[in-house]
């Protein structure tokens, strides 16, 4: 007797909801865990909602077998294929997603040399630098990525951001007002905005 494909998904739906609810309901009143260094997740608006009531951040404890079996074979493969950029970019990826900026760094810096145009790999870079207050690595990644694509709002922004966190306010404005000009209905003219009011 052949199972048709439409209760073969439906059993597998239950399935997953049901360990779902079992996972939660065992999550239920257990202190979250936080990231290798201890510190707390912070609460601003990109961490806000990390750490929903029964859920733990990401650890060894709480992190399926399956996930920690791909980081193992992301690693492998880069080890095998130290300058395949492609399998580089997905490990360091990972890493990233996972909150583990400490291992992504390194790989990052070595895909940008591999491939110095590739700008979601320095906008990670950008990211990693800043959050870490290395803001004059940070300043120069957004230069390079401004130096061959001169009109990306995003690096604009991020450039205001940079020079906003070293205390030199007037020339952050100058630049958010540029990128309200210039791309007023973009995601960066948006974030230009709400910073501008917060300066």
């Amino acid at each position: 007797m052949k199972i048709k494909p439409l209760y073969f998904y439906l059993g597998v739906a239950l399935i997953v909801i049901i360990y779902l609810f079992v996972i939660t309901q065992n999550n239920n009143g257990k202190k979250n865990v936080t990231d290798p260094a201890n510190k707390e997740i912070q609460s601003d608006e990109i961490h806000q909602g990390m750490n929903l009531p029964g859920q733990q951040a990401p650890s060894k404890s709480n992190v399926s077998g399956d996930i920690l079996r791909h980081m193992e074979f992301l690693k492998k493969a880069v080890e095998e294929s130290p300058n395949d950029t492609a399998k580089l970019k997905e490990y360091a990826d990972f890493l990233y997603m996972a909150h583990q900026n400490v291992k992504a760094l390194p790989i990052y810096e070595r895909l940008v040399k591999l491939k110095p145009n590739d700008t979601d790999a320095r906008f990670t870079l950008t990211s990693i630098y800043y959050e870490n207050r290395q803001l004059d690595k940070a300043e120069k990644e957004t230069d390079i990525i401004l130096s061959y694509d001169k009109n990306n709002p995003q690096a604009l922004y991020n450039k205001g951001a940079i020079v906003a966190g070293k205390g030199e306010k007037e020339k952050a404005q100058n630049i958010w007002k540029d990128v309200i000009n210039r791309f007023p209905e973009s995601k960066a003219a948006q974030l230009a905005r709400s910073a501008l009011q917060k300066l």
